[in-house]
Parts: C-alpha cells; sequence; structure tokens
C-alpha cells in the first residue's frame, strides 16, 4: 500500500515535469523564463527519482542566461548531486570536483588523505556540545548556503560510491551547519553523521547524534525532519544492535513519513528501500528479499536511476537462487557491475564491488562453483580487504563469514575426494573465524557457532558439531536469522537421524517450500555450508 503511494505521487511529479518540458518546448520565453521553467523541471524530476534527467536540466539552467554566481554554482551543485546519487559517477565528478574547488571545499587526494581529515573530524565532532543558535534560512547569506549545501551534496553523491571520503564531507558539512544554525540542515546533516557512527560502531557518539537529531526536528516545522530520526534508528537497528526486524520497520514507518510529507523519490527514499532490502537480506526472508529486489529494481529501471538498479542488481542474488537459475544471476552481476564505470579520483573497490564479491561468492556456493571460481572469489577478498572497506566492522564480519564459509565448502569438498587440501582450507576457515569472533557485532556469535560445527564435522567430531550446531541454532533465532536457523535445523536432523532428525528435517523442508524454494537442498549449501547432505 504504502508502495502504491509513493508511485502514485512520483507519478504526479512525472506529469508536473511533462507539462513543464511542453512549456520550453512550445512556449516562446525570455532566458530568465526559461531557467525559471528549467529548474521547475528539474525539480520535479528529482522528486520523480530521475537523477539523470534532472541533472541534465540543472546543468542546462545553469547555463540559461546570465544567473548570479551563487544561483549559477548552485545549480551545478545540484546537478552534481543527483547525478552521482544516481550511479552516474563520471558526469557527476566532472561537475562536482571543479564546483568543489571553487567553493572552498578541499577533496581529499587519497585514501590516506581521506582517512587524515575523518579522523580530525571525528575528534572535532565528539569535543562539539552539538548545540546551536537556531537561525532561519532566511538569516544565512546566499554564500553560507552554497558551502553548506555543496558539502551536503558531495556527502550523498559519494555516499554509495565512496564511503570513505562522503564521510569527511558529510562531518564537515556537520560542524558547518551547526555553525550555521539552521535546524532543517542541521536534522539532515547529523543523519549522516549518525549513519557514519552506526558503520563504524561507535555507540556513544551515535546515541549523541540522534539525540541531536531529534533536537533539531524539534526546532522546525519542515515535515520530513522526523524522518531524520527514523534513518538514525534504522541505521542502529542495523549496524549496532543486529536487530534486522527493526530494520525494516523502522524504514517503512520512515518511507510512509517521507510520503505524507509530499517530498517525493529522493535519496532519503533510496536509503530507506536500502535498508528494508539489507533488513530481509541478513534475516534470510530469501523470498521477502527478492520480492523487495525485484520491485526496487523495475522502479529504478523505468526512471533511469543508475544506481540503484545496478545496487540492488548486484545485492540480492536470492531470486536466482530461488527460482534455480544461478548462472542467470552470474552473469547477472557481472553484467551489472560491467555497466558501473570508474570515476577518476574515487575510491575503486567500493560498495558495489563488495556486493558483487559477496553475491558471486553465494552463487558459487548454490552452484557447487567454490573450486571454480576460487581466483576470484579469492582475489576479491584480498582486495577488500586492503580497501577503506575493510574498517568498516559490519562489512569485515560480513566478508569474513562469506569467505569462511568458501573455505568450509572446499574443505568439505577435499574432504569427499580424499586430499591432502582438508587441512589448508580449514586453516583458512579458522583464520577467517578468528576475524569473526573478533568483531564487536551481536551477529559474530551465530557464525561463531556455525563455523565450530562446520570445523567439528570435518574433524570427525560428532558430539562437537551436534552440540555446536545447537547453540548456532539459538544464537539465529535470537537475531531474527530464520533462514540460516532453518539450513542448521536440516544440517543438524541429517547428522541426528532418527525421530528427532526427521522433525528437524520437517520443519526445515517445510519453511522451505511456503517460500517456493525450487531446490531446497542447494538453499541450505548456501546458508549452512560444508556439511554434507
Amino acid at each position: 500500500e504504502a508502495a502504491a503511494v509513493r508511485a502514485a505521487d512520483s507519478l504526479a511529479f512525472e506529469r508536473a515535469a511533462e507539462w513543464l518540458a511542453m512549456a520550453l518546448r512550445l512556449g516562446t520565453h525570455d532566458a530568465a523564463r526559461r531557467r525559471g521553467l528549467l529548474v521547475a523541471r528539474a525539480d520535479a524530476l528529482t522528486h520523480a527519482g530521475h537523477p539523470h534527467d534532472a541533472g541534465l536540466a540543472f546543468l542546462e539552467a545553469s547555463r540559461t542566461g546570465d544567473p548570479d554566481s551563487f544561483e549559477q554554482r548552485d545549480l551545478r551543485r545540484r546537478a552534481a548531486e543527483r547525478l552521482l546519487a544516481g550511479g552516474y559517477t563520471v558526469e557527476g565528478m566532472e561537475v562536482a570536483r571543479a564546483l568543489l574547488a571553487e567553493v572552498g571545499l578541499h577533496w581529499p587526494e587519497s585514501g590516506g588523505a581521506a582517512l587524515r581529515s575523518l579522523f580530525w573530524l571525528h575528534v572535532r565532532t565528539g569535543a562539539s556540545w552539538l548545540r546551536w543558535r537556531p537561525r532561519s534560512e532566511a538569516e544565512l547569506s546566499a554564500e553560507q548556503k552554497l558551502r553548506l549545501d555543496t558539502c551536503w551534496s558531495a556527502a550523498i553523491g559519494l555516499s554509495m560510491v565512496d564511503s570513505m571520503r562522503a564521510s569527511v564531507f558529510a562531518f564537515r558539512a556537520l560542524l558547518m551547519t551547526l555553525a550555521a544554525g539552521d535546524p532543517r540542515r542541521i536534522a539532515c546533516a547529523l543523519s549522516g553523521g549518525a549513519f557514519a557512527a552506526a558503520g563504524m560502531n561507535q555507540h556513544r557518539r551515535l546515541r549523541r547524534l540522534t539525540a541531536a537529531i531529534a533536537r533539531a526536528a524539534a526546532d522546525t516545522d519542515a515535515p520530513e525532519a522526523h524522518c531524520y530520526v527514523a534513518l538514525a534508528d534504522a541505521a542502529r537497528a542495523y549496524f549496532v544492535d543486529n536487530d534486522w526486524p527493526a530494520t525494516c520497520d523502522i524504514s517503512q514507518r520512515g518511507l510512509e513519513t517521507w510520503t505524507a510529507a509530499g517530498r517525493g523519490h529522493t535519496w532519503e527514499v533510496d536509503l530507506f528501500e536500502q535498508f528494508v532490502g539489507w533488513g530481509h537480506s541478513t534475516a534470510g526472508d530469501y523470498r521477502e528479499a527478492a520480492d523487495h529486489a525485484e520491485r526496487v529494481q523495475r522502479g529504478a529501471r523505468r526512471r533511469g536511476d543508475r544506481f540503484i538498479e545496478v545496487g540492488f542488481r548486484v545485492q540480492f542474488p536470492q531470486r536466482y537462487m530461488l527460482d534455480h537459475c544461478a548462472e542467470d544471476g552470474i552473469r547477472d552481476v557481472d553484467d551489472a557491475l560491467a555497466s558501473w564505470p570508474a570515476a577518476d579520483g574515487v575510491e575503486q573497490i567500493s560498495n558495489p564491488f563488495y556486493w558483487g564479491w559477496r553475491s558471486r561468492t553465494m552463487l558459487a556456493l548454490y552452484t557447487g562453483r567454490a573450486e571454480a571460481d576460487a581466483e576470484y572469489i579469492e582475489e576479491g577478498r584480498r582486495r577488500i580487504e586492503h580497501s577503506l572497506l575493510w574498517r568498516v566492522p559490519a562489512i569485515r564480519l560480513d566478508v569474513s563469514v562469506w569467505a569462511g564459509a568458501w573455505s568450509l565448502t572446499r574443505a568439505a569438498e577435499a574432504r569427499r575426494a580424499g586430499t591432502s587440501a582438508v587441512r589448508t582450507h580449514l586453516g583458512e576457515a579458522r583464520r577467517r573465524l578468528a576475524v569473526i569472533a573478533a568483531s564487536p557485532l551481536p551477529a559474530r556469535v551465530s557464525s561463531i557457532h556455525s563455523f565450530r560445527a562446520v570445523i567439528a564435522h570435518l574433524e570427525d567430531r560428532p558430539d562437537k558439531a551436534v552440540a555446536e550446531l545447537r547453540e548456532a541454532i539459538d544464537a539465529f533465532e535470537a537475531l531474527h536469522m530464520i533462514g540460516p536457523a532453518m539450513a542448521a535445523r536440516w544440517r543438524l536432523g541429517a547428522l541426528l537421524g532418527g525421530d528427532e532428525g526427521a522433525a528437524l528435517l520437517e520443519r526445515a523442508r517445510g519453511w522451505l517450500r511456503g517460500i517456493r524454494a525450487a531446490r531446497p537442498e542447494q538453499i541450505v549449501a548456501v546458508a549452512m555450508p560444508g556439511i554434507g547432505s
């Protein structure tokens, strides 16, 4: 129902954009009037979720007539934000880099420079009281607003392309907006800081930022400001608490609030949609994740939102596994990544690379290609570990889990073949397990028990394997991870045999039939690899 309301709102903005395009095409206008119509059309396209068309319209407006320097730069700023957020990285970076230099915002040239900047910004943010003297937007100068909005646009545009540099600009924007005092901008900037703090598992900072967002939202009558509290809460639920159902519930409520505010399809909607998908996927609610991803992809493809289309294609391979067409999934992931051009000056090992690696690893486990795809999986893991992404606790845990699952699968295959590679692959799995055990995140517990169970099984310690599987089931259920819990039941039932084993197997099979899994045993091979059928 909420999706239908958002679609209707988007359609209204699209119709407005069509009427404005017709007015531009058929009318006779002086330069100032034409620029105004172009800006109105670009705004309508932005709220309809058409980032590329909106970006080009803003750029055309910036070159039409004789706007003053602040208006011209602001139009270019809005163009860069739309292009970058929509996945048109090369075009967006060309506009953004020039504009940042013009308004005096430094671009970190290297990953090391970005880390150093982020360190000092974290120190300054941590020392801040997160207080401000409220000012209306009318009290800010044109130059202030341009610098504030340019910094924030860089943060938004880079957020899913180059996470570390995006964080640099997000924390700069936060400090700048606190000094400026505009509550709406403060709430928005604080949400960026809260997202970054949640991603880095910084509990105390996240609590302070979330409380400050609520204060800023109370200081403004902009209804959308309250959505930034929901974004911070969703980030906490996902990255810090590992509460997947809460992630989905908070995000759905945030979407409803945003829609009720009449703000259209902007980056906030995209981020809430991401959280919904992440919640379903990580919980192992495979059919919900597949259906959500398919719906979001269709909309993104129609609107020309390259980032969301590519992002959802490479993140969510569940449909291909449930429908037993994993080879199509491998081709789709590869094609999606090939369509993503890498711009100069941004981190090359970015979110799409990590997502694609994870999906390809999952599909390799499903199709039995653990050995055939070994070079791709190992090289991808190594590249992620040497990138800035590895510093994010959730990514470090996730990569270690899937790399370890791949090693356990190879160990099981070597054991069946009777080769000496079993010890090598178990050693690799133990190294991944050590990283998992060192994670500060609650989700580590279930993975620790499941890894120990498989290792014990492969080392012919059946009692230990059974005990660890029971612990794994309890840990998965405590985290509401229904898919992995059912896979662990399947494996435990196969090991136990007898009436108890048959009951466990039937419960797992019944759940997998309920989500219409074409090959349940292969879904189990992904969720709980290394223990044979």
